[in-house]
């Protein structure tokens, strides 16, 4: 684990390395046992609520809880706890058949970017480097996180695969994850913004259900570079489960 690492190894976009030097407290995780660590920080009893300020009042999205076989992260609203199929929308003018940001909400993405750089430039902050489709197979990608939320961390790093840095880092993709603005700027709807470009993909996610953005965000990060590239990108997806009890499920 990297505490206020040396950020001039990765090659970003030059509004987000900005946001980045300015952030007070930032840390590289680049393995799921020091994202799982990180889960566990001021728990009380085993748990933890994950809160944030909108409008000067703390709103309770989660509660995360340490069980015998792993960590549960319980949504405090139904609505959150499956994904919302509305909740994609596309910041860019590339060609594609989903709902365009400034037509679905009346202005340019652009200044929304930029209060979400702002926040996150405020926060203590997960840098983790992840594989987009695997290890094998996928792509450099990235993804800034509240170390708040860093069970949204170790979701996406279980989904994918966590991956160390070296010397130098140019990632395919970035998500990016701010969950107060659902509430603020969303009217409390799921939302995540995917913001297409040459050289990086950028998947803005407000909120912290994982599936539309952990889940189908990267999904959609390997068809835009598939397509790029003239490859196919197969989705399909497999789990282990470890029961309390020492079962394991496939």
């Amino acid at each position: 684990m990297r505490v206020n690492p040396n950020l001039n190894v990765f090659s970003l976009p030059e509004d987000t390395m900005q946001a980045l030097k300015g952030c007070a407290d930032t840390v590289v995780a680049e393995s799921i046992d020091e994202i799982y660590g990180l889960c566990c920080l001021g728990m009380d009893g085993g748990r933890r609520d994950i809160s944030y300020t909108v409008d000067k009042h703390a709103i309770k999205e989660a509660e995360l809880v340490l069980c015998r076989n792993g960590l549960a992260v319980n949504f405090t609203e139904d609505y959150m706890r499956r994904r919302d199929a509305n909740s994609m929308s596309v910041a860019d003018n590339l060609p594609g058949d989903k709902p365009r940001f400034s037509e679905r909400y009346g202005y340019d993405f652009e200044i929304l970017r930029r209060e979400t750089l702002c926040w996150l430039k405020e926060q203590s902050l997960i840098l983790m480097p992840f594989g987009a489709g695997g290890s094998k197979y996928g792509y450099d990608a990235l993804l800034l996180c509240p170390v708040n939320a860093a069970f949204f961390a170790c979701a996406l790093g279980l989904m994918q695969v966590v991956k160390e840095i070296g010397e130098s880092y140019a990632p395919r993709g970035i998500i990016y994850v701010a969950p107060p603005f659902r509430h603020s700027h969303f009217g409390g709807k799921q939302a995540v913004v995917h913001q297409r470009s040459e050289g990086c993909h950028e998947v803005f996610a407000y909120n912290l259900y994982p599936g539309p953005s952990a889940k189908k965000g990267v999904f959609s990060m390997l068809l835009d570079i598939g397509e790029r590239e003239g490859w196919i990108t197969n989705h399909a997806s497999a789990v282990k489960v470890s029961s309390a009890y020492g079962n394991r499920l496939s």
